[in-house]
């Protein structure tokens, strides 16, 4: 069935914060019938593309991103419907580095002949260039082997790897004994001869998995053995889990998430061949002809799980896997489950906004027509603010299916804005565009003509505003 409609945004921009010098690619995702069309602004303009600035569709990729790609950006769908935008701001990151938020500990205990990592947590941007020296001197790490005893990790710390330093060897022909055995078995240890600068080795266990093994390393040259190490316990690696999650159950949660709950595996070794490090939900469209499987891992050891990003009004199968540090277990059964309705699609019109008293002014609005793909209206909320002050949903006034209602507490000479938007059990819908109101009533701004700026309790337009902010002063002295 075909289902004409406006394009609305299932994947939007969201806020970004990068750092300069660096790449950007955004990207937002909208559903409409018939397919829409993608357009971008920045600050209200469009963006076509550059050397640096690529627009391809609903993409926008910044190759070098410097202070003036900085601003407010929009990613507009358009179809014969209509047109919906994403607005989120990029802020360009630019500082020098520093060690705010974790110092380097001035002292680092380390065992002899053990391994040992310095940490440098150092913030930047851009990404700050790490060196390391030791009394003064560089280390030079740039081109290091793998195999090298000290070496610069990817991160920028410092690891040591330590097995006998040349200087204590004591002679030629430098090699390990490693011995190891079950714990409390108290039998004979199992040994291997590694020769050479070895630092580690892999025993095969067999059908041995997560059991406590003890090991203890001892050091030999062509004169003779060296002391032990001391003993240390290890468990063996984990095996494959054989438990599978029973009872799995998916039940709508909003219009693009189900809740997906399963009876918990025993965190035993027996089940477990290990330990529970958490659950995998995968699940898939009932309806495409070749569904994407997709897979969302949950750490710990849940019960339930928040599935999101699902398209409204569609069936999903699921199915559950518990998993541990060597791999996913057997999938349960599988469940069908569905995403809800759409919040509303349609924003309240025909705002209006009339004196009413002393600190209150009276709002009134035509409500929203539904389709069959949204949950039904249940009320409004009418959401004002300060111009000077940042949007916040938390503080709305929830009317029920009321088409007016009064907002208090208002303080005279002062300009706010004001949106209201429908309310379904499926979320909050859009909001209507913005309306500037004083305690006098409405305000009627064209803000594609010009800016409105806040500064302290009073009223500040461009230059070129000279004429308008008469008006303003005309309209406070009636």
């Amino acid at each position: 069935m075909y289902l004409p409609a406006k394009p609305y945004m299932i994947f939007p921009l969201t806020p970004k914060f990068v750092d300069i010098e660096s790449q950007l690619t955004w990207f937002c995702q909208s559903r409409a019938k018939p397919l829409p069309t993608y357009t971008w602004f920045k600050d209200g303009l469009q963006i076509n593309s550059t050397q640096d600035v690529i627009v391809v569709n609903n993409t926008l990729q910044i190759i070098n991103v410097n202070g003036e790609h900085a601003g407010m950006y929009q990613c507009a769908a358009t179809n014969i419907h209509g047109t919906t935008y994403s607005s989120a701001q990029l802020s360009v990151l630019a500082f020098k580095p520093n060690f705010f938020r974790s110092s380097t500990p001035k002292t680092v205990l380390a065992t002899i002949n053990g391994n040992v990592t310095f940490f440098c947590n150092a913030e930047g941007a851009p990404q700050p260039e790490i060196t390391w020296s030791k009394n003064g001197i560089s280390l030079s790490l740039e081109n290091v082997e793998e195999t090298s005893r000290i070496r610069m990790l990817p991160n920028g710390n410092l690891f040591l790897r330590n097995p006998l330093d040349p200087s204590e060897r004591s002679g030629p022909g430098i090699g390990y004994n490693v011995f190891w055995r079950l714990k409390g078995s108290n039998g004979k240890w199992s040994k291997k001869i590694l020769k050479k600068n070895a630092d580690f080795f892999v025993a095969f266990v067999g059908r041995n998995f997560y059991l406590e093994y003890e090991v203890k390393v001892q050091a030999f040259n062509n004169l003779g053995m060296g002391p032990n190490s001391t003993t240390h316990t290890i468990y063996s690696a984990e095996g494959m889990p054989v438990g599978v999650p029973n009872n799995v159950f998916a039940d709508t949660y909003n219009a693009t998430a189900m809740m997906v709950t399963w009876d918990p595996v025993p965190d035993t070794r027996e089940v477990m061949k290990g330990r529970v490090e958490g659950y995998q939900v995968n699940y898939w469209n009932r309806d495409q002809k070749r569904p994407i499987l997709n897979s969302v891992k949950f750490p710990g050891k849940m019960t339930e799980a928040l599935v999101i990003g699902l398209v409204p009004n569609m069936y999903y199968w699921v199915n559950v896997q518990v998993y541990n540090t060597a791999g996913n277990g057997p999938i349960s059964e599988i469940y069908l489950g569905s995403s809800g309705s759409e919040a509303p699609l349609s924003f309240p019109e025909e705002v209006n906004v009339h004196s009413h008293g002393p600190d209150s002014v009276l709002v009134t609005f035509r409500g929203v027509s539904m389709t069959m793909l949204e949950d039904p209206v249940v009320g409004y909320k009418i959401c004002h603010w300060s111009i000077k002050e940042q949007f916040n949903l938390t503080q709305c006034q929830y009317l029920g299916m009321a088409h007016e209602g009064i907002i208090r507490r208002l303080e005279r000479g002062k300009l706010y804005k004001l949106r209201v938007l429908a309310v379904s059990s499926a979320g909050d819908g859009k909001r209507s565009e913005i309306t500037y109101f004083t305690l006098g009533g409405q305000l009627q701004i064209d803000s594609s003509l010009y800016d409105i700026l806040a500064t302290g309790s009073f009223l500040k337009a461009a230059p070129h505003l000279f004429v308008l902010c008469f008006t303003f002063v005309y309209i406070f002295t009636l």
